[in-house]
């Protein structure tokens, strides 16, 4: 669960750090506390304890629309990085699908949800989403 983590720190922590205040890591935090609580429960959680024995409705199928549930923040405010919007939905498709792998084989989502609300506060969510701070 440790291996998503370096990419927003490299990526979108660091560079960003000159820009950062204690308004931005706040709401960081939250909004990390917030989506990777909701998006664990909804796509693993739920799937994971409903469907113990079917690989394709307790990990193919929800990671499939975890990858889609990507596409709409892309189509508000599409992400800088390179590949842009494909590369963010495959990239979350992958994250997903390793997320998934863990659950299903701990059958929790315990440590999926710490790593994801790590990850999504490290990738300082409030310069997107609470522009107004800035």
């Amino acid at each position: 669960m440790l291996w998503p983590l370096p990419f927003p720190i490299l990526f979108n922590f660091l560079p960003r750090l000159p820009e950062v205040n204690g308004a931005i890591i706040g709401v960081s935090l939250l909004l990390g506390l917030v989506i990777g609580v909701t998006e664990e429960v909804l796509w693993r959680g739920v799937y994971v304890r409903l469907f113990p024995d079917s690989m394709w409705l307790n990990t193919v199928y929800p990671n499939i629309m975890f990858g889609m549930w990507h596409v709409a923040p892309q189509s508000v405010r599409p992400s800088a990085v390179p590949g842009g919007a494909v590369a963010f939905v495959l990239y979350a498709l992958i994250l997903g699908l390793s997320y998934a792998y863990y659950a299903r084989k701990t059958g929790s989502i315990r440590w999926c949800t710490v790593s994801h609300c790590v990850h999504d506060a490290f990738g300082l969510g409030a310069f997107v989403y609470a522009a107004w701070l800035i």
